[in-house]
């Protein structure tokens, strides 16, 4: 409904009290359809609304980097911290066994010495496995008898070499304990314990929780580039705005003139000759700028000699602001997408002459569109190109409405009735046949054939 709604708009209006030039608002689009400017008006609002969106889009960051701090407040300050005490994976269990180990370092120094006395001893599997490959090979040089056990002493010194190797390691990974001490074991512990109660966490999770603050402290730093580099084109944007937002308000400028003098050069043709008309334009404080410019913009008129210009409403009668509006129409009529005005009883409580001229000039606004009339003043209907009579009825209590065509003889006989009223006189009936005598437009313009 509400698109019909808007397509109606562009193609039928009705005249009258509601008429939508009594809203200021209506002013600017009627002046920017008079001067033709819609292309530069559709460049001005896609500068906005760019302008615009990046300006959204950059407090949807601030919004962001606002819950990200709140999340929490002295965010960089634990970062920093956890980056410097720099925590390990799983780093509370790495050193309870560490300090499990220098606690019974007497013991395992005991026990790795005995095991080092089989690994290199005099007696140990490498002095056995030499002599044995020595054996081996004299007996393989005499008989193959002994090929399946030299196999299998050569798979031996191949899982004895690994165990070497791993005992070294290992052995070696004791040693580089032994290179730390009890002390700093347990105040590295004592340190992480603490930051992990500080952080309200696990010491294990501390590891984790630092990865998170370096993710926290990367999304920062993405959202202040983003901001920043959104910050520059949102400047671009409203500079594009504002030189085309500039250049629509010069262009007003000049069609504010025009219009003037056309609309006073209307109403001195229908009798508002002291009427003054004009188009009030001011600039608007930035935080005001819209879609359609920086101006402020309201047709303001004064009538009977009046110095004070005000609204519409506020200085005209009712018959002056019907003659105020069909002025604009009648300019408007030559950039406008409608295609039918409706005006409904605009001759009300008009004299003759005032209606005459209000006749002309509705004959003259339909040249560019189609014009629709409801009157009772003879004097209008007379320069209409068709005339219908709407009757209303009444028929078992119903009401019933009629619309019909009338010939050029019934055109003379209801303009006659509404000179003389119910009884039509040969008096009235001259005069009707004399307006549609002086408007060659309807003299022979026979409706009922249509």
């Amino acid at each position: 409904m509400g698109t019909l709604k808007e397509c109606a708009k562009s193609l039928i209006e009705i005249h009258g009290q509601f008429d939508r030039l009594l809203e200021k608002e209506e002013h600017r689009l009627f002046l920017d359809n008079y001067a033709n400017l819609s292309a530069l008006v559709e460049k001005v609002q896609n500068a906005f609304h760019k302008w615009k969106e990046h300006i959204t889009e950059s407090e949807k960051i601030d919004q962001e980097l606002i819950c990200l701090a709140r999340e929490n407040e002295f965010f960089l300050d634990h970062f920093e911290e956890l980056l410097a005490f720099a925590p390990q994976e799983n780093e509370e269990d790495f050193l309870l066994q560490k300090r499990l180990t220098f606690i019974n370092q007497k013991k395992l120094n005991i026990l790795i010495g005995d095991l080092d006395a089989v690994f290199e001893g005099s007696t140990s599997l490498n002095a056995s496995i030499a002599f044995l490959e020595k054996g081996f090979a004299r007996l393989s040089g005499l008989t193959d008898e002994f090929f399946r056990p030299q196999q299998d002493l050569d798979a031996l010194a191949s899982v004895w070499i690994d165990l070497c190797a791993s005992y070294k390691e290992a052995r070696s990974s004791l040693l580089d304990c032994g290179a730390d001490s009890l002390e700093n074991v347990e105040e590295r512990l004592h340190l992480l314990r603490t930051l992990a109660r500080k952080h309200q966490t696990q010491p294990n999770s501390l590891y984790a929780l630092l990865d998170s603050f370096e993710e926290k402290k990367k999304r920062i730093e993405q959202l202040e580039a983003l901001k920043k580099a959104l910050l520059m084109e949102g400047r671009t944007h409203e500079a594009f705005y504002v030189t085309q937002a500039t250049l629509l308000s010069k262009e007003r400028s000049v069609a504010k003139k025009k219009l003037e003098e056309r609309i006073i050069s209307h109403l001195k043709k229908l009798q508002l000759e002291r009427l003054i008309f004009k188009v009030h334009i001011l600039p608007l404080n930035q935080e005001n700028w819209t879609s359609r410019g920086i101006d402020s913009i309201a047709f303001l008129v004064s009538a009977n000699g009046e110095t004070l210009l005000g609204s519409f409403k506020d200085k005209l009668s009712g018959g002056e602001l019907s003659r105020v509006l069909l002025a604009l129409k009648v300019e408007l009529a030559q950039n406008t997408s409608l295609r039918t005005i409706i005006f409904d009883e605009i001759d009300s409580a008009m004299s003759g002459a005032v209606a005459t001229h209000i006749g002309n000039t509705l004959d003259l606004l339909s040249t560019q569109l189609q014009v629709l009339v409801i009157t009772h003043t003879p004097h209008v209907a007379s320069c209409a190109y068709h005339h219908v009579k709407i009757t209303k009825t009444f028929e078992d209590n119903r009401p019933l409405t009629q619309a019909r065509y009338l010939s050029t003889e019934e055109r003379v006989l209801e303009m006659a009735r509404m000179l003389s009223g119910t009884e039509i006189t040969p008096q009235a009936t001259e005069q009707a046949q004399h307006f549609l005598e002086s408007n060659p437009l309807s003299k022979y313009k026979d409706s009922s054939s249509l």
